[in-house]
């Protein structure tokens, strides 16, 4: 193999264009699920509180006789909880220039950083919250920082008997004692349930499970959950009956709705919620915009097509429109 002689080959030409695409991919995972649920409020001072109290234990032996008087029962007060807060930050500074200047990817490099900081600052955020650390006031050389989330977990919590160099934390009305980790058990069924159950008795209603990619293999991996289902949302078929609607008979009602719910509805569910293709290009769905919603327009739309024109005259503002372009205004508002 040789190249011609005098060959001009871009190895050597001056003057060409670069091949810079005009978006910017960012690689970085940015979920904060603790962030994202955990409740919210304001604070109006460094010093934040509130109080906590609790039931007395039920009782089986609350049984009085019939004109019993009266007599005066001991209360217990609630209990004072308290957290400082943190100032987190991230700090920017930009050009004049640099914001003038033609760049790829974004038109305004201060507006771009500036998202970019707020995604990294949630990111801060939600590694500070999940920690282990607990408060401190500060003072004029060092920052306040809040208790994690961890230091308040005393209990509900469960140590393998291995596991001796680990510390359980301690607290009154703020953490004190921070937590520690020791010797790392993998994490089992039994373990597992042992505290749900617990939280359960503690009268929580656990909904979400946050943890580290090698303990959410684990979890997927546990017997009790071998089997996954998800709930079909509903409104495939309406969609399509509405944009159909009195124009065609009951039995192919039935019909189009069990093919829309048992084999098309299915598929792209698949393919967005069940790690299809889709979802492997990082696509998302929470609220079923487009698996549901989009799927059933799109299939309503098909069926007023096939379905044809409207029989009679059209009327449109008070007037009658015979053929043409009418045909497709109306199957369009039909959908």
């Amino acid at each position: 193999m040789a190249v011609a002689t005098a060959t001009w080959t871009a190895h050597t030409a001056v003057g060409q264009r670069e091949d810079l695409q005009e978006i910017i991919y960012d690689i970085s995972p940015e979920e904060t699920p603790f962030l994202s649920n955990v409740g919210r409020t304001s604070a109006k001072a460094v010093l934040h509180e509130w109080q906590t109290d609790a039931l007395a234990a039920a009782s089986t032996a609350n049984a009085y006789l019939e004109g019993d008087e009266f007599s005066g029962q001991a209360v217990t007060p609630t209990v004072r909880r308290q957290n400082r807060c943190q100032i987190s930050r991230k700090d920017i500074v930009v050009s004049g220039t640099m914001d003038a200047v033609d760049k790829a990817g974004r038109a305004q490099e201060s507006s771009y950083l500036t998202a970019k900081a707020g995604r990294e600052l949630k990111r801060d955020m939600e590694a500070i919250l999940t920690g282990e650390h607990v408060a401190t006031a500060g003072s004029i050389v060092s920052a306040r920082a809040l208790a994690a989330v961890e230091s308040w977990l005393v209990t509900n919590r469960t140590q393998a008997a291995a596991n001796t160099t680990g510390s359980t934390p301690a607290y009154t009305n703020t953490p004190s004692t921070a937590l520690t980790d020791g010797t790392q058990t993998a994490i089992d069924e039994t373990i597992f349930k042992s505290v749900i159950a617990s939280i359960w008795t503690q009268g929580g209603n656990p909904r979400m499970i946050m943890c580290g990619a090698f303990n959410k293999s684990q979890i997927s991996g546990f017997g009790g959950i071998a089997s996954l289902y998800k709930n079909a949302p509903q409104g495939q078929a309406t969609i399509v009956a509405g944009a159909m609607a009195e124009r065609t008979k009951f039995r192919s009602y039935l019909i189009y709705s069990l093919v829309v719910s048992a084999v098309i509805y299915p598929i792209v569910g698949y393919w967005v919620w069940g790690g299809g293709w889709l979802a492997q290009m990082g696509y998302l769905d929470f609220a079923g915009s487009s698996v549901v919603h989009s799927v059933g327009g799109l299939a309503g739309l098909i069926g007023t097509i096939a379905l044809g024109d409207c029989p009679g005259p059209k009327v449109l503002n008070g007037r009658q429109i015979e053929t043409g372009r009418a045909k497709l205004l109306w199957k369009l508002m039909a959908s």
